[in-house]
C-alpha cells in the first residue's frame, strides 16, 4: 500500500505570517490538516483511490443502540463521515463530547513544522490497519450492486480512532494557527 501526496507536499516553512498572508495560508493549513488526519486521505490500496472504489453495506447499532443501516456507500465515506454518524446523530454534540473528552486529555505542545510528515504516516499506518480488517476477499473495486457487507466489529474498532483523530487534528490546528498567527500555545 503506497502513501498519497502527503509525502510531496512540501514542508511548511516555520516563519510567522503577516496579517495579509495569513488569511491564504491558515485555509490551507486548515485544509491538509484535516486531510492528513482521514487515513484514508493517507493511502492507496492499489489504486483503489483511498477507498472510493470500494462499496460497502451496513446493518448494525449506533453506540447508543439504535439501528444504523448503509446500503451502498464508499469506503472513504465511511471514513470521511458514516463512522462519525454511527456514533452520534447529532455533529456539534460529539464534536463537544470530543472536544471535553479526548482532545482534553490531549497535551498542547508548541507546533514544530518538521512533524506534520508524521501525522501523515502516522494515519497511513492506520489506513493499512482499516484495509486488513475489511472482510476477507474484499475486492480492490466493486460496484454498489455489490457492496461488501462490514461487520459490527469493524465499526466497533475503528469509531474510537475516528475520534482520536478528530481530536488530534483539532489540537493540532489549533497549535498550527496559534503559531502562524503569533498566538499562546
Amino acid at each position: 500500500m503506497k502513501s498519497l501526496c502527503f509525502s510531496r507536499w512540501r514542508r511548511p516553512r516555520a516563519t510567522k505570517l503577516d496579517g495579509r498572508s495569513a488569511g491564504r495560508h491558515s485555509r490551507s493549513s486548515c485544509i491538509l490538516l484535516a486531510t492528513s488526519h482521514q487515513p484514508l486521505h493517507a493511502a492507496d490500496r492499489e489504486n483503489d483511490q483511498g477507498g472510493n472504489k470500494v462499496f460497502i453495506s451496513f446493518a448494525g447499532k449506533r453506540t447508543d443502540g439504535s439501528s444504523f443501516k448503509l446500503t451502498s456507500e464508499k469506503l472513504h465515506a465511511v471514513w470521511d463521515s458514516d463512522l462519525i454518524a454511527a456514533q452520534a446523530y447529532n455533529w456539534g454534540d460529539l464534536a463537544q463530547q470530543i472536544e471535553a473528552s479526548e482532545a482534553a486529555a490531549l497535551s498542547a505542545t508548541p507546533f514544530n513544522a518538521t512533524e506534520v510528515a508524521g501525522w501523515a504516516n502516522d494515519s497511513h499506518k492506520i489506513a493499512e490497519g482499516a484495509y486488513a480488517d475489511l472482510p476477507s476477499g474484499t475486492p480492490l473495486a466493486n460496484s454498489p450492486t455489490t457492496a461488501v457487507p462490514l461487520p459490527q466489529s469493524y465499526f466497533d474498532k475503528y469509531e474510537p480512532v475516528v475520534r482520536s483523530q478528530l481530536a488530534l487534528g483539532g489540537v493540532r490546528l489549533a497549535d498550527v494557527l496559534n503559531f502562524a498567527l503569533g498566538g499562546a500555545p
